[in-house]
């Protein structure tokens, strides 16, 4: 800490290092100059820094070994005060910065759930949303004790719920309750949650649709709980004066199928994050942006904007802010063999996020083919074993 904090204040510089001898340029600079952060991204290609006294010295050394030295970036106290000297409106900038900053802060822009399995995030969103707290909501509106008795009210299957504001960022993490919070009493069906050729069907309770062998798709009822007019259960239950709905319960067993597939090519340009993000403020004008403050390149952008509303009418302004991420951009090249395990890897993560829990996996077929020049792809397919069955009760 004490070594980053020193650097700072004497600055240094973010150096971009290519050449086909850039091995022996760093051994010749370890001697003489220290570079220190020196990252490679192949035979060819480094990112390193140096103290802004050492920069001319590394001169002589990368003509002497080829290596063709790019300044990325000047980082420390001395090079704020220089440009704060040569541009009398930089520190009027930094005040509006400051003050953007202040503005932007008071806002929600990100709602992030944790905790779900049966329950969706949107689900959770939407429950927020609807009491208050949702991206461009501003942080004093937002009463966390609030939104946690109201997502609970609203959501049976939780039983547990905590509200957190973290600058732009707010947290709902959520607890589910183990079993659904319906009774035995609570009519409904046993719907299929995805599509599936059925292996094994029982109903505890309700009437039997499917059998073994039948192809059922997502939403279609498996058991339901209204039960058969000519079935003994009927009979028996409107003697007894009970309703003839019931809460279906069973268990339906089926062959799931999921597939996916993933193109990769053999030599692709890659973007490397290098550095801490750079953040401009301004106003976004019918779709143009007027912004204050540094702009690296090249660099990920992410912008984040606010509409301006006057009551209820909108006016074409919004509040901007451009988060910029410098980046180094260097190629990868693949033999077919690397690239085929890539794109093999990539979709075989694409089906198993989409698997539902306590599957059991029965077969896997995997298909390489070629999508076009300097590109492969893998399709893969996947068959499961899983219990589909999901109650919905009647509306």
């Amino acid at each position: 800490m004490r070594d980053r904090w020193r650097r700072f204040l004497t600055g240094y510089v973010i150096l971009r290092l290519r050449g086909g001898r850039l091995e022996a340029f760093l051994n010749e600079t370890s001697r003489s100059v220290p570079l220190f952060r020196v990252k490679r991204h192949g035979p060819r290609l480094a990112v390193g820094q140096v103290a802004r006294h050492d920069f001319r010295r590394l001169r002589p050394i990368a003509r002497r070994r080829g290596v063709q030295v790019t300044l990325l970036e000047r980082v420390g106290l001395p090079f704020l005060l220089a440009r704060a000297r040569r541009h009398p409106f930089f520190w009027m900038g930094m005040g509006v910065s400051a003050l953007l900053f202040l503005w932007f802060s008071s806002y929600v822009w990100v709602v992030e759930v944790v905790g779900t399995h049966r329950l969706s995030a949107d689900e959770i969103r939407a429950g927020a949303a609807a009491l208050g707290l949702h991206p461009g909501a501003l942080r004093r509106d937002v009463d966390p004790r609030r939104l946690e008795d109201g997502l609970l009210l609203d959501n049976p299957l939780l039983t547990w719920t905590d509200v957190r504001l973290e600058g732009i960022r707010a947290e709902i993490r959520v607890a589910e309750r183990s079993a659904p919070p319906l009774g035995s009493d609570t009519p409904g069906d046993l719907v299929a949650l995805r599509d599936g050729v059925v292996v094994q069907a029982v109903a505890f309770q309700g009437s039997l649709q499917v059998k073994a062998g039948d192809t059922v798709a997502r939403g279609q009822v498996l058991v339901s709980g209204r039960l058969d007019p000519g079935s003994l259960d009927h009979q028996q239950r409107v003697l007894a004066g009970d309703s003839p709905v019931v809460h279906a319960e069973g268990v339906v067993r089926a062959r799931v199928g999921y597939d996916a597939e993933a193109e990769v090519p053999l030599a692709e340009t890659v973007e490397e994050v290098t550095g801490r993000p750079r953040r401009s403020y301004g106003l976004e004008v019918a779709g143009r942006a007027v912004l204050v403050g540094p702009r690296p390149d090249p660099a990920r952008v992410v912008p984040w904007r606010i509409p301006i509303h006057l009551g209820p009418l909108a006016l074409p302004l919004a509040l901007r802010m451009d988060e910029r991420w410098p980046v180094v951009r260097h190629q990868v090249e693949r033999t077919p063999q690397e690239a085929l395990a890539e794109a093999e890897a990539r979709a075989r993560r694409a089906v198993m996020e989409r698997i539902g829990d306590g599957a059991t996996l029965l077969e896997e077929t995997v298909e390489r083919y070629r999508p076009g020049p300097g590109r492969v792809g893998v399709r893969i397919r996947v068959e499961t074993l899983e219990e589909i069955g999901h109650f919905v009760p009647y509306r």
